[in-house]
């Protein structure tokens, strides 16, 4: 019995050592560092825009210039409510909603596409949402859900947007307004070299578009009050 056992166990000694022989190990490799996608330097704008310039532009973004505060602004920040991306483009509507009525705006509403503004005291903003592109990985694109304002002038009977820190752009043609927000600017650096046109590529604003008419209010509109 004792032989048999001795027997037994130099086999499986045998056949284990044998099975083993020609594994090697697979080493773990460390995840693929990400890849920031750089804006481009280009020649010219893809869309049909023009720019303008003046160096505290660099003080206020796109949702501050369209409402005339000059200021780095988040929609909801009169509520103390700052919109985030999980709310969505309804939540968007009703944050930038309040935010005019608490500037003390009267008659604030969404109106169609097609929605011009006939007096001097009346105003109107379009603004959508789209998705930033910033970096490339093993996985894929990587970015985050972005907002972009633009107001309309009647004395030019045009659209202006400010991206971010960057010169105002103003459309050169109307229809452009309805067309892919692609987000290119125009950075004034004090190299004169970096100066110029720059297109962030695979980004740009493709959400459905939401246009807010507001007026100066008036002795005769009610006071809205907020807790």
């Amino acid at each position: 019995m004792k032989k048999f056992l001795l027997a037994s166990l130099l086999f499986l000694a045998s056949f284990f050592s044998l099975s083993f022989i020609n594994v090697q190990a697979v080493p773990i490799l460390p995840p693929t560092q990400p890849t920031y996608i750089e804006p481009i330097k280009v020649s010219s704008p893809i869309q049909n825009v023009y720019y303008s310039w003046h160096s505290p532009m660099s003080t206020y973004n796109c949702y501050g210039y369209a409402l005339g505060v000059n200021q780095d602004l988040t929609p909801g920040y009169s509520i103390n409510d700052a919109w985030v991306a999980s709310d969505g483009i309804f939540g968007l509507k009703s944050k930038v909603m309040a935010d005019l009525v608490n500037l003390g705006y009267a008659n604030v509403r969404e109106v169609s596409a097609s929605f011009r503004p006939t007096v001097s005291t009346e105003y109107l903003v379009a603004f959508r949402t789209g998705y930033i592109i910033d970096y490339q990985t093993e996985f894929g694109y990587e970015g985050y859900t972005d907002f972009h304002f633009m107001k309309y002038n009647q004395e030019q009977d045009n659209w202006f947007g400010k991206p971010g820190h960057t010169a105002v752009l103003h459309l050169m043609v109307e229809t452009a307004i309805s067309n892919s927000w692609v987000f290119e600017y125009y950075k004034v650096y004090s190299d004169p070299a970096l100066t110029g046109w720059y297109r962030h590529p695979l980004s740009s604003y493709n959400g459905p578009i939401v246009y807010v008419a507001y007026r100066e209010s008036t002795l005769e509109d009610p006071i809205p009050l907020f807790e």
